[in-house]
């Protein structure tokens, strides 16, 4: 069914145009973004008459460009020779020495797949602890005394593996834009292929993962050992987040050795912090400075085949100056979740955008057709927890903005204007009938 809505938003706002792409950010964030566009030709991108950098992949290119929140772009794309070459030189993989440079990171890693050493070169320190690891995938047996599909009970710790390499590490891609070094691993009846990402301008590490899961009471999680001292770590929730002890010093400490956090979770001292991004996985466990993120669980009751099969999903590690705000956690997590839409062989008609804000410290989660009026419902909080005056505007005519709830009765202020003054506090959300 949303297939079918982002095809009739597509005939409406766009038309067919051979060798043009029309874009679309649904992410409340700007973000320079190296978006796929299938295309086999040679040949350059442009938006109008700029030169976009772009390296060839497999069926298609990635074209790096500014993406503007709730606002479409088209891209052009003219055959023949590329403008300029693809630089490898900013990407040095030596794969004998399981060595990795990239702008922002120095990477190596163990003949069984884990990564033994990032060091962060802009902040000139180990994101891991001494001779201990990052992205290690760890197997528990997992039987917890009831609801065998929900429950993970502590004790889980006690039989702990690690899976190791099948064959050894291969550059699959590398160019001007980033690199992709893929590993893959295998256990018992199970296979997991991970492609580990790196790019140019982006601090993130991504680990996009294939895999193919026939296990029996086993929870697979991803660790990473960091170089973080700090008794409280931050979880991403619904409209903010949370913080939470890494320390077991009380029994409703120890109670949450696992616990829920959406996009993201962060475990910061003060002036550097590393962060857990997902686009999927939501369970986590903090502890000390160990950061591990659930990734499949082989429940047989009350479904015997629960799990199993085919799963792909994407986690990041996202080291960061400053805490969570300041090295932007928040962004990059929901850069992750909501990538850009891509629309081949069309070109806008006009874009314009309904709404939009002028801080980062608001996110928009909803717009939407309201029920019993000619209007549109739209829904935005604080993200960063605490006090922020901003302007809310709209490429629009917008005739008034009225406060409702969450029935869509008026409850508040009346605003004139496309373009209005706000105030939220911490985590706030407001929800506003917009009237063109």
């Amino acid at each position: 069914e949303i297939e079918q809505v982002i095809d009739s938003c597509k005939s409406a706002l766009c038309q067919t145009s051979i060798n043009q792409f029309a874009l679309y950010s649904s992410c409340s964030f700007a973000k320079t973004e190296q978006v796929f566009l299938p295309i086999n030709m040679e040949g350059n991108f442009y938006e109008k008459d700029t030169l976009l950098p772009a390296q060839k992949t497999e069926g298609g290119y990635y074209v790096e460009t500014n993406m503007i929140p709730f606002q479409g772009k088209t891209i052009s794309f003219i055959s023949g020779e590329p403008a300029h070459k693809e630089e490898d030189n900013i990407f040095f993989v030596d794969l004998e020495k399981h060595e990795l440079d990239t702008p922002f990171y120095h990477i190596r890693w163990t003949n069984s797949g884990k990564l033994d050493e990032i060091y962060d070169k802009e902040a000139k320190r180990m994101v891991l602890k001494e001779q201990q690891y990052g992205n290690v995938l760890e197997i528990y047996e997992d039987k917890p005394i009831n609801f065998d599909a929900w429950d993970i009970d502590i004790y889980y710790q006690q039989k702990r593996e690690e899976i190791s390499l099948a064959s050894p590490v291969r550059l699959i891609e590398r160019g001007a834009l980033r690199i992709v070094l893929r590993f893959v691993y295998k256990y018992h009846y199970s296979k997991i292929c991970q492609d580990m990402i790196l790019y140019r301008n982006s601090r993130r590490i991504d680990f996009a993962t294939d895999v193919e899961w026939h296990e029996d009471h086993r929870l697979l999680k991803t660790a990473f050992y960091t170089n973080i001292r700090s008794t409280k770590a931050t979880y991403d929730i619904q409209f903010g987040h949370v913080e939470r002890p890494t320390h077991w010093n009380n029994s409703w400490d120890w109670a949450k050795f696992e616990v829920c956090a959406h996009k993201w979770a962060d475990l910061s001292e003060n002036g550097y912090g590393i962060s857990i991004l997902n686009d999927c996985k939501y369970g986590h466990s903090i502890k000390d400075n160990v950061i591990k993120l659930s990734l499949l669980k082989s429940a047989k009751n009350p479904d015997p085949h629960a799990d199993m099969g085919e799963h792909h999903f994407t986690y990041s590690l996202f080291p960061h100056i400053g805490n969570y705000i300041d090295g932007k956690t928040i962004e990059e997590a929901n850069h992750l979740n909501q990538s850009t839409i891509v629309w081949p062989d069309h070109k806008w008609l006009e874009s314009r955008c309904l709404v939009k804000v002028d801080t980062n410290a608001v996110i928009l989660d909803a717009v939407k057709k309201a029920e019993h009026e000619e209007c549109f419902i739209i829904r935005l909080h604080e993200c960063h927890g605490g006090h922020v005056d901003f302007t809310l505007s709209s490429n629009f005519p917008v005739k008034r903005m009225i406060v409702c709830n969450l029935l869509e009765e008026d409850t508040g202020t009346i605003y004139e204007g496309s373009e209005v003054q706000m105030t939220l506090k911490a985590f706030e959300i407001i929800t506003l009938k917009l009237f063109l």
